[in-house]
C-alpha cells in the first residue's frame, strides 16, 4: 500500500523493540511505560523540519491510526526529533 503524505502531516511507522530485563526477562508491551519511537516514512516534501526515515516521537493520543503500525500526525503534535 503506497500514501502520499498531505501537508501538515507525517506517516510514520511503529518502530518495535525487544524489551528485557538485566536478567534477560521479555517484558510485554503492556508494562512498558516509557515513550514509543517512530520512524516517518512519508513525509511532505515542502516540511523542512521532519525528513523521511526520522525517528519521531510524538503524544500518546496525538494522530490517526491508518493501518497496523502506521499512523498518520500532524507536525505540530511531534514532540521531538531523534
Amino acid at each position: 500500500m503506497k500514501f502520499k503524505a498531505v501537508p501538515g502531516r507525517v506517516i510514520a511507522q511503529l518502530i518495535k523493540e525487544e524489551r528485557k530485563t538485566e536478567s534477560g526477562i521479555l517484558l510485554p508491551e503492556q508494562s512498558m511505560k516509557d515513550l514509543t519511537y517512530w520512524k516517518a516514512c512519508v513525509v511532505d516534501s515542502q516540511d523542512e523540519l521532519v525528513k523521511n526515515n526520522d525517528v519521531i516521537i510524538f503524544g500518546k493520543y496525538a494522530g490517526s491510526t491508518l493501518v497496523d503500525d502506521y499512523v498518520s500526525v500532524v507536525v505540530s503534535d511531534i514532540l521531538g526529533i531523534l
